[in-house]
């Protein structure tokens, strides 16, 4: 019974975990997608981790970054956005 425990419990930490680096939706990251013809052109951003993409996006959105169209793009979506496009394009090969 113990055994059983203590791999319930880390089945548990490694889904939470899981859960955190990509929380957001892939489908719902792909309808918003289609406006990003840009990175659908070049697909600059296909299979690019996660929490990576969500970090640029989020310092676009705080106004970081020399790249204003990007800057404009990013200050319109919420946070959810953020979390289903980096899903979306992480999720690509």
């Amino acid at each position: 019974m113990k055994r059983f425990a203590v791999v319930f419990v880390v089945c548990v930490m490694v889904l939470s975990g899981a859960g955190v680096m990509a929380s957001g939706t892939v489908e719902a990251g792909k309808a918003l997608a289609k406006k990003c013809s840009c990175h659908k052109k070049r697909a600059d951003l296909d299979g690019v981790e996660a929490s990576v993409l969500v970090a640029k996006m989020k310092a676009y959105k705080a106004g970081e970054g020399d790249n204003k169209a990007m800057i404009r793009i990013m200050k319109k979506h919420s946070d959810e956005d953020i979390e289903n496009l980096a899903a979306y394009y992480s999720s690509l090969k």
